[in-house]
């Protein structure tokens, strides 16, 4: 007995020591922190609780409340909230995002090492070493999503939007009320890796609604939140006890599989002389661009995908290992980001935009009529990159599906030293955080947030009342990918509905009636965001 007393006394006392030692070491953290105003302690007790055993659903809902408590009007340009000894510091003033996030680049790693595991390792979403991002971020950029690539990608985002209204076909014939996000997302993972990789999978033909690769991707990413939802899960020992982790670990092998095969045929198409060298891409983009005068700006030379660049650079005997644009395991981990921030941004995007135009017929039909005034009654007819600038209406409703249901909801950052923000001092090391999602529904700069309206982003419309958008976030580690999306939206879009008109589910019979949650990008959820098809005569 006297043996487990003096043990327990010990282990008491060297906790107590381990936390007085860290709370004298951190001592001036926790004295800033203590000076920025938060929530109180019981409602910081109960959301921690309802993060840990509630649905993701119901604590997306109860963010917005955490939010709108918290945010200017009451307490300032922001906020804080404990997540264990992690300070995080909730920023609302649009101005002040600006500001901090175009000069603070490195992103918070408590948050953002959660998702490597998922990426087989750093990518651009998540690199802190910012040369190595900004190198990166070049390459893709300059070579896959640079101005004369997105021109040539039209006519593939235009194939693979008609085989999806081919398979929405049967569904618009028997006016059965559907989801539209599964056949969605696979048409947008086609369009992926045809455009930046020059690989016809054939995807959409293949697979009805699910393919190994995203359900694997899919429970990755789920896996992430629950760890965060669920602190204790954070310790490795104890989340490789789950069966998630096996789970987890299966899935890894499906999406490396996958990836390796990518940049496998991308090698096999090198080999076999199908890139040409110096200009490299699908012989179809070649006859395309070439066809059409303001594709080409001048020349018939069609994009390189990324890909090719750097496995050009790693068969190349005269650049040392160490100088290397990107090792193998890089360049996974980059094919597999592009892959998943891609076709997420699609999915989530173009299905509720096909929601909000079935519960909205005036502005679905003001859409129309711009399409047919544009681009003709014929959706066999390939447009081109100017036709699609010239789709106003059509961008303005993209801009508002992004405003009420982004597909990423968050921005985070890390104080990489001491810093002023709002008459604040920010201890370094502290979560600089951002809510794209409440942020778009705040009622201090949007009047009705919660209604569906694109004249929002009317030309007449006031700066004032659209400076708090961040629909890819903001600073320069911006989604890379914005026009890429732009493009593939539109084109989809105008095909769709020159074929059919889109009416309300039997589920979702209102804005209100959206059902999605915050996962690492918002997620949709089923059962429930339905729409109707009406072929058009």
């Amino acid at each position: 007995m006297f043996i487990l007393e003096t043990l327990l006394v010990f282990s008491l006392s060297t906790f107590f020591l381990f936390l007085l030692i860290h709370f004298w070491q951190y001592r001036r953290y926790y004295y800033l922190g203590s000076k920025i105003p938060g929530v109180s302690t019981w409602n910081y007790f109960h959301y921690n609780l309802v993060l840990s055993w509630f649905s993701i659903e119901y604590i997306t809902k109860l963010l917005l409340k955490v939010y709108v408590n918290g945010s200017s009007r009451s307490k300032g340009a922001m906020f804080k909230i404990w997540y264990g000894p992690k300070l995080c510091v909730i920023l609302t003033n649009p101005d002040l995002i600006r500001k901090t996030f175009r000069r603070h680049l490195r992103k918070d790693d408590q948050l953002y090492s959660l998702m490597d595991y998922g990426l087989q390792g750093k990518a651009l979403l998540t690199e802190n070493c910012i040369p190595k991002w900004k190198s990166h971020k070049n390459i893709i950029t300059s070579v896959s999503l640079n101005f004369d690539a997105l021109k040539s990608y039209i006519k593939i985002f235009h194939e693979e939007s008609n085989i999806l209204a081919d398979k929405m076909e049967s569904m618009a014939t028997t006016s059965q009320a559907f989801e539209p996000e599964p056949m969605l997302t696979l048409a947008g993972f086609s369009m992926i890796l045809r455009t930046l990789y020059g690989l016809d999978m054939r995807i959409q033909q293949t697979f009805h609604e699910e393919h190994p690769f995203l359900l694997a991707t899919e429970f990755s990413n789920m896996a992430v939140v629950e760890r965060i939802r669920k602190p204790w899960l954070l310790l490795d020992v104890v989340w490789n006890l789950t069966g998630n982790h096996k789970r987890e670990v299966q899935g890894r092998k499906i999406i490396r599989t996958f990836v390796e095969d990518v940049i496998g045929r991308v090698r096999e198409n090198m080999n076999k002389g199908k890139s040409r060298k110096g200009t490299s891409g699908p012989k179809e983009l070649v006859e395309y661009i070439s066809d059409i005068p303001d594709m080409t700006n001048g020349s018939h030379k069609p994009p390189q995908n990324f890909v090719e660049v750097i496995l050009q650079d790693q068969s190349n005997p005269n650049i040392p290992k160490e100088n290397m644009m990107m090792t193998h395991d890089e360049l996974i981990s980059e094919v597999l980001f592009m892959i998943i921030g891609g076709t997420d941004t699609s999915k989530i995007t173009n299905t509720v935009m096909m929601i909000l135009l079935a519960l909205h017929p005036n502005v679905q039909q003001e859409v129309y009529e711009e399409i047919l005034t544009v681009l003709g009654d014929d959706p066999n007819t390939i447009p081109t990159y100017s036709q699609l600038q010239e789709l106003h209406t059509l961008t303005r409703v993209i801009k508002e599906t992004i405003r009420l249901v982004p597909s990423a909801h968050l921005i985070a950052r890390e104080a990489d030293e001491e810093l002023e923000i709002g008459g604040y001092t920010i201890p370094k090391g502290v979560g600089l955080y951002a809510f794209i999602s409440n942020m778009h529904r705040d009622p201090h700069y949007w009047s009705n947030p919660d209604q569906f309206n694109p004249d929002r982003f009317l030309p007449s419309a006031s700066q004032e009342s659209t400076k708090a958008h961040f629909p890819f976030g903001e600073g320069p580690r911006l989604c890379p990918g914005i026009k890429y999306a732009m493009l593939q939206m539109k084109t989809i879009m105008s095909i769709l509905l020159r074929r059919y008109r889109i009416l309300p589910g039997d589920k979702c019979r209102s804005v209100e009636d959206l059902r999605f949650e915050m996962a690492t990008t918002m997620r949709l959820l089923p059962d429930g965001n339905d729409i109707r098809l009406e072929p058009r005569v």
